[in-house]
């Protein structure tokens, strides 16, 4: 059993580090896969480096387009490329940290009856997580990237976003930068439905490879989310569940707390938040910007007995 843990980074290299040493520390077998963002702070490509049979590699990433997804498939490919033999892709980013021993996390991935471990549910019905205007609006409109915004002039911009309520044929959007969207005709293959939920959970190498090898066969799918919003919240979930081959459990296996959040984010996590997280079960928290938290976790972790 061995399991790649794919670490998609953009800022606070001094936690992407500490996150490295942590899993190795943890998981003297595991691969270590690091995609940093072009456009984001540099590493500490010393200490990274001084991280035994860490993979590094830096190319254009973002929030809410699919560059986010080129990464995890990038890592796919070399995985399949350099004939490394690995079980299951955990996919994390900078700011997580695990809350459970990683000797506990790997022997339930392998002992599990599951192909999948994905926050899931359909996007254009009640059952969905977001409104299902929402789900309309990034899926089914195809998106021109106009500018990139700061934050002041998203909150002068959003009042254009008023005409979105006043038609169903144009969109404008403000939260990843300001682009223009158009509706287009179904996109999906016949009979096909979109599911979403978060890009960051656990998937099995033979699942991971599947989404890869659809990919490649659906150029024009792939690049209809290329112009859409926030791809990544649809592209595993869509490919594994449509496919009707997958067992995918609706559990991300992460602990976050979106109370108080803007821009589909998570809340910063503090020290406060620290036993929550270390008693929630999950494998995982996000998102840390402070180191202090994290010192309560490696003293919790390096004190509890594997299970």
């Amino acid at each position: 059993m061995r399991v790649c843990y794919h670490i998609q980074t953009y800022r606070s290299p001094d936690l992407v580090t500490r996150l490295a040493r942590r899993i190795r520390r943890s998981s003297p077998e595991a691969i270590i896969h690091v995609s940093h963002d072009v456009r984001g702070t540099p590493l500490q490509r010393a200490e990274l480096h001084a991280v035994p049979d860490l993979h590094l590699t830096v190319d254009r990433g973002g929030r809410g387009d699919f560059n986010t997804v080129d990464r995890w498939l990038a890592c796919v490919r070399w995985l399949g490329d350099q004939r490394i033999d690995c079980d299951w892709l955990v996919n994390l980013t900078g700011q997580d940290y695990p809350v459970r021993p990683l000797a506990d996390v790997e022997r339930d991935l392998a002992a599990g009856d599951v192909d999948a471990h994905l926050e899931h549910f359909p996007v254009l019905t009640a059952r969905s997580h977001w409104p299902v205007r929402e789900g309309r609006t990034r899926y089914q409109y195809r998106y021109r990237h106009l500018a990139d915004l700061s934050e002041r002039s998203r909150r002068l911009l959003r009042p254009l976003t008023a005409i979105n309520r006043a038609q169903p044929w144009l969109r404008v959007n403000v939260s990843y930068g300001l682009s223009a969207g158009r509706r287009t005709r179904r996109p999906l293959p016949e009979g096909w439905s979109w599911y979403g939920g978060s890009f960051y959970g656990a998937v099995s190498r033979g699942s991971a490879e599947h989404v890869v090898a659809w990919c490649d066969a659906h150029d024009e799918v792939v690049d209809h989310l290329r112009h859409t919003l926030v791809p990544e919240e649809v592209v595993l979930q869509t490919v594994l569940l449509n496919a009707g081959r997958w067992r995918v459990r609706d559990d991300s296996r992460r602990y976050y707390d979106f109370s108080g959040s803007r821009h589909g984010s998570p809340r910063t996590l503090t020290v406060a938040d620290v036993p929550r997280a270390l008693g929630s079960g999950k494998d995982f928290a996000r998102k840390f910007d402070a180191s202090e938290p994290l010192d309560l976790i490696d003293r919790a972790l390096d004190q509890a007995p594997s299970a």
